[in-house]
């Protein structure tokens, strides 16, 4: 804990002393965090809003051969027609 303690403040030592590298800084941080929040909100309303708003029509890929499987399968809503799909008999 005592180096924590003294690793903030030797690096606000070093920020007063260089007010033009502080400057810099503060300008670069606040900026990579705006342009990462405006990424990642465009990201989610336009392909993750959809997955969270309709899990059921989400779609799971198999490596095992088989047909694509719905995520949430009912076996009353698809019946024997997801059992030929999937089957490898």
């Amino acid at each position: 804990m005592t180096t924590l303690i003294q690793n903030l403040r030797y690096g606000l030592r070093v920020l007063t002393k260089n007010p033009g590298f502080t400057t810099v800084a503060v300008l670069t941080l606040s900026l990579g965090i705006r342009a990462n929040t405006a990424i990642f909100s465009v990201v989610y309303g336009a392909l993750l809003r959809h997955v969270y708003e309709f899990p059921d029509n989400t779609v799971n890929g198999s490596k095992s051969g088989r047909a694509f499987s719905h995520a949430n399968p009912r076996s009353s809503e698809f019946g024997e027609s997801r059992c030929m799909l999937c089957s490898n008999e």
